[in-house]
């Protein structure tokens, strides 16, 4: 049961991001995604784990970067995929299961960086999805057959 709060944040965060992407240009939104991992380094840190100066020093960096990055978005609306595109973003789950497989399989000096691309992959067909979303209208529009 203690891992129900943490769930939460996690959906509610989700929630946040596709509202994000949805607002706001999609390099900005993953950029700020990706950038989660300096906001645990820097919560570990202030829980009592040791992180070296190259590691601050990379925070601020990435803190630096994100804020320039900020200051030049502007937002803009989604645009529509054409339905074709859909159909191909559905079937990148196909490589990325497949990089996944060979990876465990192979457990080779090649299988980490083949699994960072195959996350990275991922990451960006929920990113290019998410923003091609149009916005819920709170009802299901059933097509009226002639």
């Amino acid at each position: 049961m203690d891992l129900l709060p943490g769930l939460g944040v996690d959906l509610l965060g989700f929630v946040f991001a596709a509202v994000a992407l949805y607002r706001l240009p999609l390099f900005l939104v993953q950029s700020l995604l990706a950038f989660c991992i300096g906001v645990t380094a820097t919560i570990s840190a202030f829980m009592g784990a040791r992180l070296a100066a190259a590691g601050w020093v990379a925070l601020g960096v990435g803190a630096v970067g994100l804020i320039l990055l900020g200051l030049s978005a502007e937002p803009s609306p989604a645009q529509a995929l054409p339905p074709g595109w859909r159909w191909i973003l559905l079937g990148m789950a196909v490589p990325v299961a497949a990089i996944a497989f060979c990876a465990k399989r192979h457990n080779r000096f090649w299988a980490a960086p083949a699994l960072a691309f195959g996350a990275g992959l991922g990451f960006s067909v929920v990113g290019i999805s998410a923003r091609g979303l149009g916005e819920p209208s709170g009802r299901m529009d059933v097509p009226q057959q002639s």
